[in-house]
């Protein structure tokens, strides 16, 4: 039985009673930049519902065929137009067209390992696909022209653990899972070139460029939206610190909601 809960982030309060389905496991979830819109992947097919109420918005999306398990990971670019979907067991990654539903362009192919997790970088030019197989690889997309990055990122001992781009999307921060070598490798985005050592730190479950400042809150932005960044902020993973100068930009109003 799949369960969902939404929750406010700023108070720890359970916004509504869970959302249950006896049909449909939630594997992943996604909420659009404006926070009215929340997307679940499960298996066969990935649904939309309104936020606050929970109420289903329109089609969900799915595939003829049922063998396949295309929606197990979901993420949505930043401007919330795309829906970038895959499975743990399969090799394909699909982009979807948010207002209409429909797939865009080509499955990109080439994901030997199946999919573990997307991410787009802040601009939403890049798309960072994780999978499971050896040490674990994560593959770069550049989403107008379709195509591979570079070569393959390597050497995640133990596979592959939490991602997060810079506030430019030039840099790629990858560390290794829950319980391997403890190390965060930073890759140029454009090249694919992994940038100087390794960093050591102890476990890492989450990875992030810190906040500059304090912004106004909203109940209407979205947890999966951009980094904020400021000149000379640094990005913090875990037990981890890298130094890091980018250039000043804007922050995006936080997030009061989670799913």
């Amino acid at each position: 039985m799949g369960n969902l809960r939404l929750w406010d982030v700023r108070t720890h309060q359970r916004i509504r009673a869970p959302l249950t389905s006896a049909l449909v496991v939630f594997q992943s979830a996604a909420i659009s930049p404006d926070g009215d819109t929340l997307i679940t992947g499960g298996a066969d097919r990935a649904q939309f519902w309104q936020l606050p109420s929970l109420r289903q918005s329109g089609r969900s999306l799915g595939l003829s065929d049922h063998t396949l398990r295309p929606f197990e990971v979901v993420a949505l670019s930043p401007d919330g137009r795309t829906l970038a979907t895959g499975g743990n067991d399969g090799e394909d990654l699909w982009l979807w067209d948010v207002a209409s539903r429909r797939q865009r362009g080509e499955v990109l192919t080439g994901h030997e390992g199946g999919v573990d997790g997307l991410l787009f970088s802040p601009d939403g030019r890049t798309l960072a696909v994780s999978s499971h197989i050896g040490d674990g690889v994560v593959r770069l997309w550049d989403v107008a022209s379709r195509r591979r990055r570079g070569e393959a990122l390597t050497g995640h001992q133990g596979g592959v653990g939490a991602m997060v781009f810079s506030p430019d999307g030039t840099t790629l921060a990858v560390s290794a899972s829950v319980g391997a070598d403890g190390l965060v490798r930073l890759f140029d985005t454009a090249t694919g070139t992994q940038r100087g050592e390794p960093l050591r730190a102890r476990t890492v479950v989450s990875a992030r460029w810190p906040t500059a400042g304090t912004a106004r809150p909203s109940s209407r932005s979205a947890s999966t939206a951009g980094s904020s960044c400021a000149s000379g902020t640094r990005p913090r993973i875990r037990n981890a610190r890298i130094p890091w100068s980018s250039p000043a930009c804007p922050s995006p109003r936080p997030s009061r909601r989670m799913v």
